[in-house]
């Protein structure tokens, strides 16, 4: 299926900011900052060059019924967990908001205002539910702290020359097996997968914590074989870090081979489930009585 493919380790790409960059602003600044320079003009990317095109253009993403990453991933936790996701209600966290903000303004500028509709604090969101329509309702502080992120990508130099010629939130569909399958890709080269996170990690060594955590190798082994299966052989997987606490850093990093084999091997013990549960196969529930041992890092003198 796929696979082939751990020393774990993360190859740092160069990191290159701006002296002038004025990004350490903490929370109790932002007002002022609003008031200075106005949301709506405080990023600049005029400078990058926006490529747009999709290998396939699909409106109805979402309603495509597929094995993605997130049903995989759901389906280690168990495979109960992949049916509620499948078909249970989802829920949204501010984290996950304001992940998708970042995404926006850096990987599709063009078209945020298209997507979100902006009030004030204090205002209440149903009063402005039919004004918006189906844009996403965040609010103004929410908005710019988005763009002190966003910004810290756009002006690291690294992420700037990975992103200017990229291909970005690319959706793709192939088959593993006959199993109809979909992912969305936040950018790509001829030879580069590349994805942008938003996490409050500062250091390496717990970035790379996380990315085992939250199962982003499988993520990254995932859309490496969509790419292969679409025609595009990718010889190296980047991931963009933007931290969520002022001050707002970004890094970008390069996975080896070791991490996507661990990404693969992940998709191989997950992907039979989430194909059973597509075909409509409800699991039950694991009953059996499990032993737990006491832990030996537990005993105290």
């Amino acid at each position: 299926m796929l696979l082939e493919r751990f020393s774990g380790q993360v190859k740092f790409l160069p990191l290159k900011r701006n002296a002038s960059t004025a990004l350490a602003l903490k929370k109790q600044e932002k007002e002022s900052v609003i008031a200075q320079v106005g949301v709506a003009h405080f990023i600049h990317i005029d400078h990058i060059k926006i490529e747009k095109k999709k290998m396939v253009i699909m409106n109805n993403y979402n309603s495509i019924k597929a094995v993605n990453a997130s049903l995989l991933k759901e389906c280690l936790k168990s495979p109960m967990h992949g049916w509620q996701y499948l078909h249970g209600d989802r829920t949204d966290s501010g984290a996950m908001s304001l992940g998708r903000l970042v995404h926006s303004l850096v990987l599709e500028p063009e078209s945020h205002d298209e997507k979100y509709f902006v009030i004030g604090k204090g205002e209440r969101v149903e009063k402005y539910r039919e004004q918006a329509g189906s844009k996403e309702i965040v609010r103004e502080a929410q908005l710019l702290e988005a763009k002190l992120i966003a910004q810290s990508v756009l002006e690291n130099e690294s992420a700037i020359e990975l992103l200017k010629d990229a291909k970005r939130e690319v959706d793709l569909t192939f088959e593993v097996n006959g199993i109809p399958c979909k992912a969305r890709i936040d950018a790509h080269t001829n030879d580069t997968l590349i994805e942008l996170k938003t996490s409050n990690e500062i250091y390496a060594r717990d970035f790379t914590s996380a990315i085992i955590r939250f199962d982003y190798a499988l993520q990254m082994a995932f859309y490496r074989e969509a790419l292969k299966r679409n025609g595009i052989e990718i010889r190296r997987a980047v991931i963009i870090q933007a931290t969520t606490d002022s001050p707002y850093l970004s890094n970008v990093y390069e996975l080896d081979d070791d991490f996507l084999q661990y990404g693969d091997n992940r998709i191989n013990k997950s992907f039979n489930i989430a194909a059973d549960l597509l075909k409509g196969i409800k699991p039950a529930q694991d009953k059996k009585i499990k032993k737990l041992n006491f832990p030996s890092w537990a005993i105290t003198e």
